[in-house]
């Protein structure tokens, strides 16, 4: 009997993993994974940099005008 793969996606948004070493090679090159978990708070972005205070603040005040919207991806190239 096989059982059902389970994609790091389907796990609940809160304890899903982000970092390259969390996930399948085959997720972490797929276009789809890294869109569907791409970084949309601070909490999310702070797994990957360093976030100052003031830089946790103008991602608050932004939000009611920007969405953040980064691939994991492209935050394992930041330099934290």
């Amino acid at each position: 009997m096989l059982t059902p793969l389970r994609l790091a996606s389907d796990r609940p948004r809160s304890a899903r993993p982000l970092r390259r070493e969390e996930v399948s090679e085959l997720e972490w090159n797929d276009w789809r994974w890294q869109l569907r978990n791409r970084l949309t708070t601070a909490e999310d972005l702070a797994r990957f940099v360093e976030l100052s205070d003031e830089e946790r603040a103008g991602i608050a005040v932004g939000a009611d005008l920007f969405r953040i919207g980064l691939p994991p991806y492209y935050a394992s190239l930041m330099d934290p």
